[in-house]
């Protein structure tokens, strides 16, 4: 999630105060500076089940092979704009 920096942020107002009653998890905030402007970037759990949840709900207990290519291939894009906007994604 990223907000142009040219407004108050009552967004993070609230999101600071969902995560002081343990709503969310609020990780982290930072901001980043590029030719778009000053953006606020904040550190959130995924909003939505994950592909284990997914996975274990299945009668199989498997995802179907174009379900986990589309992930991959969606992740991958994702930290290739990271990459080639000179930010280093750890963990």
């Amino acid at each position: 999630m990223h907000e142009t920096l040219q407004k108050p942020s009552y967004e993070l107002d609230a999101l600071a105060i969902a995560a002081s009653h343990a709503y969310i998890n609020l990780y982290e905030k930072f901001t980043e500076t590029s030719h778009h402007g000053t953006h606020l970037c904040l550190v959130l759990n995924v909003a939505g089940p994950s592909f284990e949840d997914l996975r274990l709900t299945s009668p199989t207990k498997s995802l179907p092979i174009h379900i986990v290519q589309r992930a991959v291939a969606h992740v991958v894009e994702e930290l290739e704009k990271l990459h080639n906007s000179g930010l280093i994604h750890g963990g």
